[in-house]
C-alpha cells in the first residue's frame, strides 16, 4: 500500500471531538488495549494530526499522526496500527514469525508466503480470515510489518503451509515508515504466546513433514520450522540492523557509532558463518570469491532495489541484499576476496560506472545513485537457455508434482514471478507449458544484429522490419517510401545513389514523421520490385524482415 511514494493532499490538526472519536474507534477496534496503553499511544499533551494522502493507485487514504509520527491509518474502513505503534504495544495484534531475508520481499510489495513463516514450538496462533496480524523476525518480537490474513491458521496447516498467507499493508522501510523518524525497531525478547494455539505440536510436525518443512534446533533446545527453500546459512543474522534496540531521540547514539556497532556485529556473524560453512568456503579460490561477489551485486542492482530505495547505506546494501543473493550452498565473504574490505569493493563498482558512493555522514558510506541501464547488468538468453534455466530450477528444488509429472508445484519464488494477485490464493501448480510461456512473457525481448566485419549489436525489443510502401502525391503520381534501413546497417546515402541509378528516377530523403533519428527515402513510381531485388538479392536481408513487397507491379502474361 505504501511501497511507492504518496502525495499529501491535506494536513490538519484534530479537533477535540475528532480526537475523542478516534480514541473511541481505537478502543472498539482493539479491545485488548488497556486505558494506560491507549493513553500512551494517544497522549493528550501531544498534538494529534490527520493526513489525507493519495497513493500510487490514486486512492485517498487517512493517516493519523502523533507528534509527527504515523500511528494509525485507515484501510478498507478499518483502523490499522503502524510499526511505530506496534513497537510500543507489540502484543496488540496476533503475530507471525519470518526470516530477515523475507522482509526485503515484503518491503518490495510482496505478500507473506506461507513457506516463509517460521512455526514456533507452540504452533501457530489462532487466526481467522481477514484478520489483522503483525509479522516479526526470528529472535526479535518487535513487529516489522502488518497485514490482513488470507486464510485461517487451520487452513494454513491444511494446505501444508503453501501459498499466500498474509496480504501485507505496511512494512518497516516503506514510505509510510519513512515519513516518520525512521527509527529501528527495539530489541524485544521472544516469549511464549499467551493466545490459544491453533494445533498441537504433533499435528504441526505432521503437517510440516508433508509440506517439506525442515525442523532445526534452536539454542534453547526447542524447535523452529522453516521452509527448505527459504533456509540458508546465515539467514538468521543477515539483517542485524533490525535487531538493534530502539531508544528515544535524546538517548540515541550518533550515526557513526551505530555504524561501527553494526560492523562489529557483522564481523562476529561472518566469523561464525565461516566456522559453520567450513569446507564450502575454503574450497573457493580468491578469483571465485571476486566473481561471486560481483554477480550477487549485479543481481541486487538488477532486480532487488530501485530508485525509491536510494540513498542506501553501504552496510545495509551488503548485509540485507548482497549476502541473501548468494546461491544455495555458497557464501560470499568480502575478506576472502581480493578486495578484503567493503569500501574497496564499492570503489571498484564506482570505477566501473555501476553506482556512485558518497560519505553523507562522517564515516558512513552511502549509495546515492545507480546506473540502471549499465551494460554489465544485462544478460541475454535464448529461448532454449531460458527453458534450461527453468528446468534446472524446478529439478533442483524438487518442484515436480509426484502424483502428476506434467505439473510443477508453485513455490514462493515462482508465485511472486508468475502469478497475478488474484491467482495466488488458489493456484498451487502449473503445467510445464504454462510455466515456460509465463516466464517468456515476463522477460524483456531483445534481438541481435550481426554486420559483416563489425561487432554484433544487442538491441532491446523485437526486430523492427524495413517498411516499403507505395503512396500517392500531388497530381495522383505514385511514389515509393522506404524506412528503417539504418536499423539494418544500410548506408542511406550510398543506397540512395544506387537506387536512383537503377530506377532512373529522382530520390529525396527526409525524416520519418514523429522520429528524430530515422530517415526515409522517397523515389518516384512504384519501385517495390526493384527494392526487393536490391535488399534481398544484393544486401542479403531476409525477406521476412521486409514488409510491403507484395505491392510490387506484377509482369504481364
Amino acid at each position: 500500500m505504501f511501497v511507492k511514494a504518496f502525495r499529501v493532499k491535506s494536513n490538519s490538526a484534530l479537533r477535540g471531538s475528532e480526537s475523542r472519536k478516534l480514541r473511541t474507534d481505537i478502543s472498539t477496534a482493539f479491545p485488548k488495549l488497556s486505558a494506560e496503553q491507549l493513553s500512551c499511544l494517544l497522549p493528550g499533551k501531544r498534538e494529534l494530526a490527520v493526513l489525507r494522502v493519495i497513493d500510487h493507485h490514486r486512492q485517498i487514504l487517512t493517516v493519523y499522526l502523533v507528534a509527527g509520527e504515523p500511528a494509525f491509518f485507515v484501510s478498507s474502513g478499518r483502523i490499522v496500527p503502524t510499526v511505530y505503534t506496534l513497537w510500543k504495544v507489540p502484543d496488540l495484534l496476533p503475530t507471525l514469525t519470518t526470516w530477515p531475508p523475507v522482509l526485503t520481499r515484503l518491503a518490495g510489495g510482496a505478500d507473506l508466503m506461507l513457506p516463509g513463516v517460521v512455526i514456533p514450538p507452540g504452533g501457530l496462533p489462532v487466526l481467522k480470515p481477514n484478520e489483522l496480524c503483525s509479522v516479526h523476525l526470528v529472535e526479535n518480537r518487535a513487529p516489522v510489518a502488518v497485514g490482513v490474513t488470507l486464510m485461517s491458521s487451520e487452513n494454513m496447516l491444511a494446505v501444508s503451509m503453501r501459498g499466500r498467507g498474509v496480504n501485507i499493508l505496511h512494512t518497516m522501510s516503506d514510505h509510510l515508515w519513512a515519513s516518520g523518524p525512521k527509527s529501528s525497531p527495539p530489541l524485544l525478547p521472544l516469549v511464549e504466546p499467551e493466545q490459544p494455539i491453533a494445533t498441537s505440536d504433533e499435528e504441526v510436525c505432521g503437517a510440516n513433514d508433508e509440506a517439506g518443512i525442515c525442523v532445526v534446533e534452536n539454542g534453547e533446545g526447542g524447535a523452529m520450522a522453516t521452509s527448505l527453500e527459504e533456509q540458508s546459512e546465515g539467514d538468521w543474522y543477515e539483517d542485524e540492523r533490525l535487531k538493534k534496540p530502539g531508544c528515544k531521540e535524546e538517548d540515541q547514539e550518533s550515526e557513526v557509532q551505530q555504524e561501527e556497532d553494526h560492523h562489529e556485529i557483522k564481523e562476529e556473524v561472518e566469523n561464525q558463518g565461516e566456522e559453520e560453512s567450513g569446507e564450502a568456503v575454503d574450497s573457493m579460490t580468491q578469483e571465485q570469491h571476486d566473481w561471486l561477489l560481483l554477480q550477487c551485486c549485479l543481481h541486487t542492482l538488477k532486480s532487488r532495489i530501485g530508485p525509491e530505495d536510494l540513498p542506501l547505506a553501504v552496510a545495509t546494501f551488503y548485509g540485507n541484499y548482497i549476502i541473501p543473493s548468494c546461491p544455495k550452498d555458497t557464501k560470499v565473504d568480502i575478506k576472502r576476496s581480493s578486495y578484503k574490505k567493503l569500501s574497496r569493493f564499492m570503489s571498484s563498482l564506482q570505477r566501473r560506472g555501476l553506482l556512485q558512493v558518497k560519505e553523507i555522514t562522517r564515516g558512513v558510506q552511502t549509495i546515492t545513485s545507480v546506473a540502471w541501464t549499465h551494460p554489465e547488468k544485462g544478460a541475454v538468453l535464448s529461448r532454449v537457455e531460458v527453458r534450461e534455466v527453468i528446468t534446472r530450477y524446478v529439478k533442483e528444488n524438487d518442484l515436480v508434482d509426484r502424483s502428476n509429472q506434467s505439473l510443477v508445484c508453485v513455490d514462493p519464488v515462482l508465485c511472486d514471478c508468475l502469478l497475478d494477485k488474484e491467482e495466488r490464493p488458489n493456484c498451487t501448480s502449473l503445467r510445464w507449458d504454462m510455466l515456460f510461456s509465463r516466464c517468456m512473457k515476463r522477460l524483456n525481448v531483445c534481438h541481435k544484429v550481426v554486420f559483416p566485419g563489425r561487432k554484433e549489436e544487442i538491441r532491446k525489443g523485437a526486430v523492427v522490419p524495413i517498411e516499403v510502401t507505395v503512396a500517392r502525391r500531388g497530381g495522383n503520381k505514385k511514389v515509393t517510401l522506404v524506412r528503417n534501413l539504418e536499423l539494418f546497417g544500410v548506408d542511406l546515402e550510398a543506397f540512395g545513389r544506387l537506387l536512383q541509378r537503377r530506377a532512373q528516377a529522382s530520390i529525396t530523403s527526409n525524416l520519418v514523421p514523429g522520429q528524430r533519428s530515422l530517415s526515409q527515402l522517397q523515389v518516384q513510381g512504384n519501385q517495390v520490385a526493384l527494392l526487393s531485388t536490391l535488399l534481398v538479392g544484393e544486401y542479403k536481408i531476409p525477406s521476412k524482415y521486409i514488409t510491403g513487397l507484395e505491392a510490387a507491379i506484377k509482369g504481364k502474361k
